[in-house]
């Protein structure tokens, strides 16, 4: 007890002596001195005003340190006066007026994820691959773009074409150019039978070198030259007659002839000319009579409808009545120099008769 009182008493005077110095303090407009325990302001008349100690219990050993700061809800608990929407506005970050919320996060979960904030700039736009705008007028300029590289290319296309047709017309109404070089000559061809050929049997100025190569004329120096097996020379005395009974059938189309006509051999591979030499006819006596092929390797005297001398090989008739020759009889018959006779009737003939046929010596019968 008496160490109470002794305590109290203390107090008493601490009081007083605090509550003086403050007088003089403020009196003197120096800095109050405040003693321990809690302060507490107190408001005098006019603009002024005193800081009072409130007398605190003695320290008693325990810690002083400042109670925790209570949790983000436990304020809101004791806040009170909000309602369940914005309790459950205030849950999800953002008040009614879009104001964010500031709300603890606990480092220990580590289940919760916590998203990055991210600054908004009211000045940015979007990315320009997701302009609207930007999008469709970048389509129509591919499409204008395509336009015109197709009509480009038409154009070029057409004036290509122009300049290639220019340049053929160019070409056609120019000079005429030098005649192509020649193919080599052959032995045969070098023989001199084109030259004896020309100038013993063509008429009408005919040279071989101006005839095309569907010229029956020049189809028949060909036979003679590389597929005739005789391979006649110059100088043998039967080339003018082979050479015109070869003429004959070409100018008579001797592949369409019912007899003895047909010089080809047809395999189921190829076929070959000039290689058929036999043909059967049936004589008028009722007899099978067999006869050589026009245009084979045997000697002319033994092709069907021939008719030459037994003595010399002279043929002095033609014997072809209805054996279906069509064609132009060829002035270079007249070169038959002692033919006696022609049988061609009952065929396909057509055109003039050649007026060379007046001067042959011989010729005793003509029908056509």
């Amino acid at each position: 007890m008496a160490d109470e009182n002794k305590r109290k008493k203390k107090r008493k005077s601490g009081k007083k002596k605090s509550s003086s110095r403050r007088s003089n303090n403020t009196e003197e407009g120096a800095a109050l001195v405040m003693t321990r325990g809690e302060a507490e302001y107190i408001p005098e008349g006019g603009d002024g005003g005193a800081v009072v100690v409130v007398d605190q219990e003695p320290y008693n050993g325990e810690d002083l340190s400042p109670a925790p700061v209570p949790e983000p809800e436990a304020v809101t608990a004791e806040v009170g006066g909000v309602d369940e929407e914005g309790q459950q506005q205030q849950q999800n970050g953002f008040t009614e007026d879009g104001l964010a919320v500031a709300m603890a996060v606990d480092a220990g979960a580590e289940d919760d994820y916590v998203y990055a904030a991210i600054e908004y700039d009211p000045d940015s736009k979007p990315p320009l691959h997701r302009n609207r705008r930007f999008r469709v007028y970048t389509c129509l300029a591919i499409v204008l773009v395509a336009a015109a590289v197709a009509v480009t290319v038409i154009y070029v296309t057409k004036g290509a074409k122009g300049v290639d047709e220019l340049y053929t017309d160019i070409n056609v109404n120019s000079l005429p150019t030098f005649a192509p070089t020649p193919s080599p000559l052959t032995n045969r061809e070098q023989s001199g039978i084109i030259e004896q050929i020309e100038a013993g049997v063509l008429q009408r100025g005919a040279v071989f070198a101006n005839m095309t190569v569907e010229d029956p004329r020049r189809l028949a120096l060909e036979w003679i030259l590389h597929y005739d097996q005789m391979q006649l020379n110059s100088d043998d005395v039967n080339l003018y007659q082979r050479y015109v009974l070869a003429l004959l059938a070409f100018s008579l189309d001797s592949l369409a002839w019912y007899y003895c006509g047909n010089h080809r051999m047809v395999n189921a591979n190829e076929t070959v000319d000039f290689v058929q030499e036999d043909c059967d006819v049936a004589a008028s006596t009722g007899l099978i009579v067999t006869h050589k092929v026009w245009l084979s390797s045997t000697d002319e005297c033994e092709w069907y409808g021939a008719k030459c001398s037994a003595n010399d090989g002279v043929l002095r008739g033609l014997e072809l009545m209805g054996n279906d020759l069509i064609g132009e009889l060829p002035p270079e018959i007249s070169q038959l120099r002692f033919l006696q006779y022609i049988a061609f009737n009952g065929n396909c003939l057509y055109g003039t008769i050649p007026p060379e046929m007046g001067s042959m010596p011989n010729l005793l019968s003509l029908e056509l």
